[in-house]
């Protein structure tokens, strides 16, 4: 995407559910992460941490946990029950066969710094697609945070948590037209 504007980035920005199997160079990686700890952070203290993740066995162990976690659950969220299908599904991969996941940490139960690592996610994200990468923020994931099982996997430092879980890769699929956004509500005071 050479040549594009910022509007442009945000404007064509879509969440990615499908990759090709090419991984993603680990410098490309790198400088996506240097991009997101540009990101505003309160009074400066840039409380994230990073793992970045391409082994697909860690991949495919993480998967299964997140999923089999996310079926235990389903009594306690209901809303999980649409899903049940899906975390059945052997074949089915919350990572949607992504080569890469980055996995923005904060300090735990710091409220602060869960902003300032959703701000870095941001910037991941756009600088992403900006260089012609998909992305997609893994919620599902976040429900099996504290697994110490997927803690060690994903080498989530002692003291911190799992924020921003987002996998990065090359686009298999022509994302769809979003909807029509509804516009802002904006309560002016002249």
């Amino acid at each position: 995407m050479s040549d594009v504007s910022f509007d442009q980035v945000i404007r064509s920005r879509r969440t990615t559910r499908a990759y090709r199997e090419e991984p993603v160079p680990e410098a490309t990686l790198s400088e996506l992460v240097e991009l997101a700890t540009l990101a505003p952070t309160a009074v400066g203290l840039q409380p994230w941490r990073f793992s970045i993740i391409t082994n697909r066995d860690v991949l495919a162990r993480v998967n299964a946990e997140v999923k089999q976690a996310c079926l235990a659950m389903i009594g306690q969220v209901p809303d999980l029950e649409r899903f049940r299908s899906a975390f059945e599904d052997p074949e089915y991969d919350i990572f949607y066969g992504a080569p890469a996941l980055v996995v923005i940490q904060g300090p735990r139960g710091n409220q602060t710094a869960l902003l300032d690592c959703l701000l870095a996610a941001e910037n991941l994200i756009l600088a992403a697609h900006a260089r012609g990468l998909g992305t997609c923020f893994v919620g599902f994931l976040l429900l099996a945070r504290d697994s110490q099982e997927i803690r060690r996997a994903l080498a989530v430092e002692d003291g911190y948590e799992i924020v921003a879980p987002i996998i990065v890769g090359a686009s298999d699929a022509i994302p769809q037209t979003p909807p029509e956004r509804e516009p802002a509500h904006i309560a002016w005071m002249r």
